[in-house]
């Protein structure tokens, strides 16, 4: 797959569970933020889905999951 380095869908949407306290903002058809309340709510995403996370973003997210 090629990578898109323009948007072709620009979008700002927000997606927010309350109840799990996760939060999604889909910047466009490129990909999404996810945030979350707690580590335990986000940490099966960042290691289920660890070859869609962007190099810039890799420092400081693994500092939190790879911290004692």
């Amino acid at each position: 797959m090629k990578w898109q380095s323009t948007p072709k869908a620009p979008v700002v949407s927000y997606f927010v569970d309350f109840d799990a306290g996760l939060l999604l903002h889909v910047y466009d058809d490129r990909g999404m933020d996810v945030h979350a309340r707690d580590r335990k709510t986000i940490e099966p995403l960042y290691y289920e889905f660890d070859e869609w996370l962007l190099d810039y973003d890799r420092p400081r997210m693994n500092a939190i999951f790879e911290a004692n």
